[in-house]
């Protein structure tokens, strides 16, 4: 059975990381919970980077089918999106990846 993992990288500012960290251990990360669509999730912060802009982290998010990725998807990522930029608006910056688990 073919596993799937959604990855965001986030680049937040440096005068709202502390924040924007909370945040997502209160709030964003729970939500994913309450899904129940999710495996398990896992969050990295980039080390050996340019920080000139602030911290870069990796949220890694786990799915266990591509059905479940598909409903995760089509009901959820984009509230999440909506509310993630009308919290942090130019002071936060990412981007996805879907990818497939091959070993």
């Amino acid at each position: 059975m073919k596993k799937y993992l959604y990855n965001i990288t986030i680049n937040i500012s440096w005068a709202d990381h502390e924040q924007w960290l909370i945040w997502m251990r209160e709030a964003y990360l729970p939500f994913l919970n309450s899904t129940n669509l999710i495996a398990k999730h896992l969050l990295l912060r980039l080390k050996d980077i340019d920080e000139t802009d602030g911290p870069t982290y990796a949220l890694q998010i786990f799915v266990e089918t591509e059905v479940l990725y598909s409903k995760f998807a089509s009901e959820h990522l984009s509230e999440i999106n909506q509310l993630q930029k009308a919290r942090w608006g130019n002071n936060m910056l990412s981007f996805a990846t879907l990818m497939e688990v091959v070993h």
